[in-house]
């Protein structure tokens, strides 16, 4: 079922993706019920043998849920942070969730995705660990989910996912300066040459080029420190 060329014996890692369905995932109803996106941006294991899972949300209120996956499961779900349609929720679930069975198990949790009723798990397992075995324990356990694709790789992907890297975003900037970057970005203001000049941004945003200049000084400096400085708490 492989879809790569690596051969096993060059192979250090297998790639595995599943479909989930509702009864594997609380999350998966929840996004369903708020017509939302739900990531998984972390899990950390604590000393109580469970796991503290971070969902960034987006389309849809964290604190909705929160309130959705508490209520029709044995989790304990908590908004981190919330805006209008986005923010982080954490999660505590047991040593037999999905997620915290593949971890328990060697396996890099890399994708957690529930989309208006349809998720999905991206794993990847060294071959030590002897992904064959995994997988299939796995499907036995959660009968709901199905094996959509396996194949061989020769390295690990890297650490930052893209919700991590978007919750670094949500982080790091306040509203009005993401909608700043992101308009100057999209218009061009860090190609080179520039296709759009900062005060012809500015005139698309209606707001002065001093403005303008201020915002996204802010933003950029505000997403360095995030990611540079050792001695931000975040």
């Amino acid at each position: 079922m492989s879809d790569s060329s690596t051969s096993p014996e060059s192979a250090t890692i297998v790639e595995v993706e599943f479909d989930v369905g509702s009864r594997s995932h609380a999350f998966i109803d929840a996004s369903a019920g708020e017509e939302c996106t739900v990531e998984l941006a972390e899990i950390n294991a604590r000393p109580d043998d469970r796991y503290a899972q971070f969902f960034m949300v987006s389309g849809g209120r964290p604190e909705r849920i929160a309130s959705a996956v508490t209520g029709d499961s044995a989790l304990e779900a908590t908004p981190v942070t919330a805006k209008q349609q986005s923010g982080l929720v954490e999660v505590l679930v047991q040593q037999s969730a999905p997620t915290a069975m593949l971890v328990r198990r060697g396996a890099i949790v890399r994708t957690v995705r529930a989309s208006n009723g349809s998720g999905r798990i991206v794993a990847e397992i060294p071959i030590p660990h002897e992904p064959g075995e995994l997988i299939e324990r796995f499907l036995d356990r959660y009968p709901s989910v199905g094996l959509r694709r396996k194949r061989e790789k020769d390295s690990v992907s890297p650490g930052i996912t893209r919700t991590g890297c978007e919750q670094i975003v949500v982080n790091a900037l306040t509203d009005r300066q993401r909608e700043v970057l992101e308009t100057a970005f999209e218009a061009g203001y860090y190609d080179w040459p520039r296709r759009r000049s900062g005060a012809q941004i500015a005139d698309t945003l209606n707001i002065s080029s001093a403005t303008f200049s201020e915002h996204i000084s802010a933003a950029e400096r505000n997403l360095l420190t995030h990611l540079f400085d050792e001695s931000d708490p975040d």
